[in-house]
């Protein structure tokens, strides 16, 4: 699948997502770097900031996932007093930041992204 095919094909996921959970702010998918392959943002939210932010803490969640002898990492949850920010890892390659300003929200949305990121990572070619 050709880097044009797969972020057409996560942009449709996100926005299927996003259309499902109004109350979801943004879901960015980006590059263990920090560069946004796709994005579907309702606010005046900067993506390129999320994403190099969540790339961010994905190098130090995946440093210490290794330290503690945790195994692969699988995703990231913080948690403040006004929202939600998940990193989770698609593959190797392709990582999504879905940020929340409520509970319910995030839960009922993380259920369906971890379904698209399981029927995404599917559909790619090993490698």
């Amino acid at each position: 699948m050709s880097p044009y095919s797969v972020s057409k094909v996560l942009e449709s996921h996100l926005t299927l997502v996003m259309s499902r959970h109004p109350e979801i702010q943004a879901l960015i998918a980006f590059s263990p770097d920090g560069l946004v392959i796709a994005s579907h943002i309702r606010e005046a939210q900067e993506k390129e900031q999320i994403s190099a932010l969540s790339a961010m803490l994905l190098k130090d969640a995946t440093r210490a996932t290794h330290s503690f002898g945790f195994g692969e990492f699988k995703r990231i949850l913080l948690v403040s007093e006004k929202g939600y920010l998940t990193v989770l890892n698609v593959t190797d390659e392709i990582k999504i930041a879905m940020l929340a300003s409520n509970q319910k929200a995030f839960i009922s949305a993380f259920k369906d992204l971890k379904k698209v990121a399981d029927t995404f990572t599917d559909t790619l070619p090993a490698g």
